[in-house]
């Protein structure tokens, strides 16, 4: 007697899943991405200086930049010269977007985040 072999999931089955993954990452990148500007700011407003944890060192220092004003250019300098000195690269998107009743998820409070990405994720 043979047993029975699990049914493979359907390409489409397979992306759907994928595409709920991929959703729920970004809604963890979005609420790390957020205590990790909370953090930042919390370090700044202590101002420059060197700080050390048990595991990685944060040093905080200011620096001047200069930055080419890309209006300005564009206004004298002619079309001709800005296609002549310009490179064109294909460039794929995707856009990644909660579907029905969790259209509004990115707009829920940390606590109730972290609880639908930990529910959906299985942990």
């Amino acid at each position: 007697m043979t047993t029975p072999q699990p049914k493979r999931q359907s390409k489409a089955s397979r992306l759907a899943a994928a595409a709920d993954r991929l959703g729920a990452i970004k809604i963890a990148i979005a609420q790390l991405e957020r205590e990790q500007t909370e953090i930042k700011e919390m370090f700044i407003d202590h101002g420059l200086n060197q700080y050390d944890g048990e595991t990685y060192r944060v040093t905080l220092t200011s620096t001047l930049r200069t930055t080419l004003d890309m209006k300005a250019v564009r206004e004298k300098l002619s079309k001709a010269w800005q296609d002549a000195h310009s490179n064109t690269t294909h460039v794929m998107q995707m856009r990644v977007m909660p579907l029905g009743d969790f259209a509004n998820i990115v707009h829920l409070p940390d606590k109730q985040l972290h609880r639908w990405g930990a529910a959906h994720d299985g942990a």
